[in-house]
């Protein structure tokens, strides 16, 4: 695997590594009840060698072997080797693009913390050979001399190979030791390491490597020294066991490999805290250097009424308040909020919705009057390629919501469709159907089949639109047992912050076989973290608005 798709992966590395540990019994263990209040306090401190322009850093602030010791004690019975084994082939490949193996070259030396970081998308900035990304990884040392000796005895034995020339230079009262290949001289493939204090430096490159020691020489160069960078990770207080940042639009570039010029303009950044809960992983996220809009923060502290209407079998459960301002914030290339919190997950989902219903202009017809509580939902019904959708929208005082359904019946009516009624449970609803002719049967008789394009009722103070009659009725139906009444979302929302905008939820377990049929994005990110979506059970996103120019969110990973 090339050192690029590693570091994709690594994003969600510090996720994947703690699968394991998840499903455990309590047991009674002071270093071990730490993890399990969340983690540490600690800021990543090997971020001072991180340029403060760098694309992206992912930090482990624990032990792996305190990881491993979870795996063993709380492991129940027949998965712990599972789990030992899977916390040991990611460590191998977290650093087998570095030629390290961590049993025999880290293990007895590593200290608390981990960094992995990309230091640039180019780090010799020269147009003629293209693009060389830096990658750079920090570790602590419990024995600075222990670390230093293993340095000197695998270089020792690479070199005594034939295959490689040994350099040692002094830079800035560091010792710098580079391995360089005899034939064919290929600079790529130059690796460079250094003890600079209790921290073991590993890079691609030597020039890497000499920036890194410049970064903590000269303050102002490192990540920590960037006051938007301390305004994210500060607003971040929960214990944690990794920490990943992205610099957005660096990020970007190299992911895309693309030439990234940085430029005056206030930095985009994501940080994330990864932290280890009996339910699962919570990752607190912090955005910032996105312009700020004009809307107010719509916390929900009674929740969303809406959700009562999606049935349990919900594979997808989307809620909030004013959706027109969302799908204006998530579609617009001119809105200042474009980059919302919600946008990787609610866009494609809310684009499949518009695919559904090809009649309507869903933005124009439906989300613009949609100006209190909604509700959406995923359904998977028996016999049907595709999931069905139900959407409940909340109707507001200031909004006349009956003229903009009567609109949609009028526009059902325009396209050939037949509008009629029809109760379902005692609750008057309007099918838009269009007839066909079925095939001709053998006695020259003919049959009409009639194709539901889709229905709506009113009920309380909500409507309630789908794509099917079938389900309409679960909808309908689920006033009685909901799926915010069920076991698994009262223990995802007593997990979550409160008050908050609103839920992006993902029953994994259930529905992500027709999940990834439905939405190539998650194919893409399930890849990315195989190891974490083998073992997740829903995953839940919830927005906390903005706050002194943060925007943060956090997302539940409820694993099993």
């Amino acid at each position: 695997m090339k050192l690029r798709s590693v570091i994709l992966t690594i994003v969600g590395a510090i996720a994947i590594i703690l699968i394991a540990v998840t499903s455990f019994n309590w047991i009674v263990n002071r270093s071990v009840l730490q993890l399990l209040e969340g983690g540490v306090d600690q800021q990543p401190s090997a971020a001072v060698f991180v340029p403060r322009q760098a694309p992206v850093m992912v930090s482990l602030l624990v032990n792996p072997e305190r990881l491993e010791s979870l795996v063993k004690l709380k492991s129940p019975l027949g998965k712990g080797r599972q789990g030992q084994k899977e916390l040991q082939q990611i460590k191998q490949g977290l650093l087998a693009n570095f030629g390290l193996d961590y049993d025999q070259d880290l293990k007895d030396w590593l200290g608390e913390e981990i960094t992995l970081a990309v230091t640039s998308d180019d780090f010799d900035r020269n147009p003629d050979n293209g693009l060389k990304p830096g990658y750079l990884l920090v570790a602590t040392a419990k024995d600075a001399e222990q670390a230093r000796s293993f340095l000197q005895a695998s270089y020792s034995k690479r070199a005594l190979s034939g295959t490689t020339d040994l350099v040692f230079e002094q830079y800035k009262g560091n010792n710098i030791i580079y391995q360089r290949p005899k034939l064919p001289l290929t600079e790529t493939n130059i690796a460079a390491s250094a003890v600079v204090g209790e921290y073991v430096l590993f890079a691609n490159h030597p020039k890497v490597l000499k920036d890194a020691i410049n970064n903590v020489q000269a303050t102002n160069l490192s990540l920590p020294n960037n006051p938007n960078y301390q305004q994210a990770v500060n607003s971040l207080v929960d214990p944690r066991i990794g920490v990943i940042y992205l610099n957005l639009p660096a990020f970007s570039a190299w992911v895309s490999k693309q030439p990234f010029t940085d430029t005056p303009q206030v930095d985009k950044l994501l940080t994330a805290t990864i932290s280890l809960k009996p339910e699962g992983l919570i990752a607190q996220t912090a955005v910032l250097g996105m312009n700020e809009t004009n809307l107010e923060n719509q916390l929900l502290p009674q929740g969303v009424g809406a959700l009562n209407y999606l049935p349990p079998e919900s594979v997808v459960a989307i809620a909030g308040s004013n959706l027109n301002e969302l799908w204006i914030s998530l579609t617009s290339e001119d809105s200042p909020d474009n980059n919302n919190t919600f946008s990787p997950i609610l866009k494609p989902i809310l684009e499949n919705l518009v695919t559904a219903f090809p009649e309507l202009d869903l933005p124009q017809d439906i989300f613009s009057w949609v100006q209190g509580e909604y509700a959406l939902g995923l359904l998977p019904l028996p016999g049907k390629r595709t999931n069905d959708w139900i959407f409940i929208a909340q109707k507001v005082d200031n909004v006349d919501s009956q003229a903009a359904i009567k609109r949609l019946d009028d526009l059902a009516l325009a396209q050939g469709n037949s509008v009629s009624n029809i109760p379902i449970f005692d609750h008057n609803t309007v099918v838009w159907s269009r007839l066909s002719q079925a095939n001709q049967s053998l006695n020259n008789s003919f049959r009409l089949d009639t194709q539901v394009k889709g229905v709506h009722t009113t009920i309380g103070n909500y409507e309630i639109l789908s794509s099917s009659l079938e389900a309409l009725s679960q909808a309908l139906a689920a006033v009685e047992n909901p799926l915010i009444k069920s076991e698994d979302w009262l223990q995802i929302v007593n997990s979550l912050p409160s008050p908050n905008e609103g839920y992006v939820y993902l029953d994994w377990q259930t529905g992500g076989k027709t999940l990834r049929k439905q939405f190539p994005l998650l194919r893409v990110v399930e890849l990315s973290a195989k190891p974490l979506f083998e073992h997740l059970h829903s995953l839940t996103l919830t927005s906390l608005g903005s706050e002194d120019g943060v925007k943060r969110a956090t997302i539940l990973f409820n694993l099993m």
